[in-house]
């Protein structure tokens, strides 16, 4: 590693006045919190997830303890990834089912200017491997990106990824709850939280410059979202084209019905159609039996000016 880059990165951590971290010229210090995160400066084993922001499928994500890890992190990367930013998380620690790790994926879709719908069905993705004691190395027990897994079979397939509300029997299994009422009744807690936070996240990008939106337009997004010991519901990231084809043949019906249901939606509100289709109105399939998979969570009100 040259003198050079050595340097620039050491300059440009500086500069970056990350916030919550501070570093020592020998750049091996461990990576630690500042005073907001008192709790969780205590831990001197700290993990901290770096993720290239122009890869997908987990490809090019690192953990690291440390600034010099960091730094080699980077150092290591191919051009592609060192074209785009990184992005660097403290890595939260999660709750375990049946000893592995997992995250949740949720599929937003935005229509017009501006209305967010969640799809009610929430995809549970494990890993494989057994989180406890596996070193930062193992990253399939630490990515659980289904790309990132082994998937050999249908056996491996409905291990890796299942419906949320499918979960239950291992929520009592593995200990996090007594009773399957108790674990029916955090997965509607979690979904709650879910949509809140996804109407937040919306609203406050609907200002920015950045983000546009239009009329007669929409877009499917995947959000992963983890869960803590204690509960807590943390989003991980919103990815655009998110991949439809890992559903497995037991779930594909769940991505089937989304793609129908987006299709009736978007076309149902536009105006041209309306009288040629039923029913007309997201309201009305509100109303319906239950043959939507959306639930609308933001919508922007008219600005005045």
């Amino acid at each position: 590693m040259s003198s050079v880059f050595r340097t620039a990165f050491e300059q440009a951590l500086h500069r970056s006045g990350f916030p919550g971290f501070h570093t020592d010229s020998n750049s091996d210090n461990i990576i630690i919190p500042d005073e907001d995160s008192r709790e969780m400066s205590n831990q001197k084993d700290q993990v901290w997830i770096l993720k290239p922001s122009i890869t997908n499928q987990a490809v090019g994500i690192s953990l690291v303890r440390s600034t010099s890890q960091l730094r080699n992190a980077i150092h290591a990367s191919d051009d592609i990834q060192k074209a785009g930013d990184f992005v660097l998380q403290r890595y939260i620690p999660p709750l375990l089912l049946d000893g592995r790790k997992f995250h949740l994926r949720v599929f937003l879709l935005l229509t017009g200017n501006l209305t967010a719908y969640v799809a009610k069905d929430f995809l549970a993705i494990f890993s494989l491997e057994p989180y406890e004691g596996a070193n930062l190395d193992h990253t399939r027990a630490h990515l659980t990106n289904i790309a990132h897994q082994e998937v050999l079979s249908d056996e491996d397939q409905h291990r890796c990824m299942r419906r949320f509300d499918e979960t239950t029997q291992d929520m009592l299994d593995s200990g996090v709850v007594k009773t399957i009422c108790e674990a029916e009744k955090r997965i509607e807690s979690v979904k709650d939280r879910v949509m809140k936070i996804i109407a937040e996240m919306v609203e406050a990008v609907s200002s920015e410059l950045t983000f546009s939106s239009k009329d007669n337009c929409f877009e499917i997004f995947g959000l992963d979202f983890m869960i803590d010991p204690d509960w807590n519901t943390w989003l991980l990231e919103a990815n655009a084209e998110p991949d439809l084809s890992k559903a497995g043949e037991r779930l594909q019906y769940l991505i089937d019905d989304m793609l129908m249901d987006t299709l009736d939606l978007v076309i149902g509100q536009d105006t041209r159609f309306q009288g040629n289709m039923a029913p007309t109105s997201f309201d009305d399939m509100n109303k319906s039996n239950g043959s939507t998979c959306f639930v609308k969570v933001y919508e922007r009100k008219g600005r005045s000016f």
